[in-house]
């Protein structure tokens, strides 16, 4: 079987389940949140019960970073929209810097995954798919141009590095980063950083190594990088949006009557 469970929680309105606290309150995200928990505790149960949660690929993750709220790293409000940070990382949800696009991500697998570990490589949802495909060992017939890649060597701890960047598009916002470096375009001009190596006393993304008016002043193997990277992505965005939809030969038809 395949399911796949979207849970509401914890967007706006955030409502406390127990009808106690008001809407977007701090004290209701954190019921809520605690809601969430115990229906994913609900699912791995049944997964128990039907005596097949060790063999199951069990992911949980979130969509975005959180949404408003101000980037200080001592915010002391208990207002909902400025409780929730986003970490070290920069920014907010709707934005490409890490504050909007990294989340939590947890596989849980007892069959294949015996003892617990933990990756900085980077990944993304767009490798569920193939990672699923490798797995159950299926060649899918006229396949399109993906995205993603499995993370079966990542899951096997075989892995050292990601093999193929990961790129975001959000209106006139674009992204593209590989294992340590990333460029980001929010619609002024392409940023370079150094995701690993980061200044003493710097949060990441906050220096870039380059930006779009002034890489050719830097550095040639920082030029090189940016050039590489930019290229990657050209080649990448002229593709998206490019194809033609895929439809199953043997797709439903409706019938709507009056």
């Amino acid at each position: 079987f395949f399911v796949v469970l979207w849970f509401h929680t914890p967007h706006k309105p955030i409502i406390d389940p127990d009808g106690v606290s008001s809407i977007n309150s701090s004290d209701a995200a954190k019921d809520s949140i605690e809601d969430l928990d115990a229906a994913i505790g609900r699912v791995r149960d049944e997964l128990t019960a039907l005596g097949v949660r060790d063999d199951t690929m069990f992911w949980v993750t979130s969509d975005n970073g959180p949404e408003n709220g101000v980037d200080s790293f001592n915010e002391s409000t208990n207002d909902y929209h400025r409780c929730i940070r986003a970490g070290r990382h920069r920014d907010r949800k709707g934005k490409l810097f890490d504050g909007g696009i990294i989340v939590p991500g947890i596989l849980e697998w007892p069959n294949v995954v015996t003892s617990p570990m933990s990756t900085d490589i980077p990944v993304v949802t767009s490798d569920y798919y193939p990672t699923i495909l490798d797995y159950l060992e299926l060649s899918v017939p006229n396949q399109k141009p993906l995205d993603g890649i499995s993370l079966r060597p990542i899951i096997e701890g075989t892995a050292t590095e990601r093999t193929k960047p990961i790129g975001f598009q959000l209106g006139n916002d674009t992204a593209w980063m590989n294992n340590r470096y990333k460029l980001v375009d929010q619609d002024t001009g392409w940023l370079l950083f150094d995701m690993v190596n980061i200044a003493p006393g710097e949060e990441p993304e906050q220096t870039p190594l380059a930006t779009e008016a002034d890489v050719t002043s830097q550095p040639q193997e920082i030029q090189d990088i940016y050039n590489t990277m930019l290229a990657e992505y050209n080649a990448w965005i002229s593709t998206v949006g490019s194809d033609t939809p895929y439809i199953h030969a043997s797709q439903p038809t409706v019938a709507l009557s009056t």
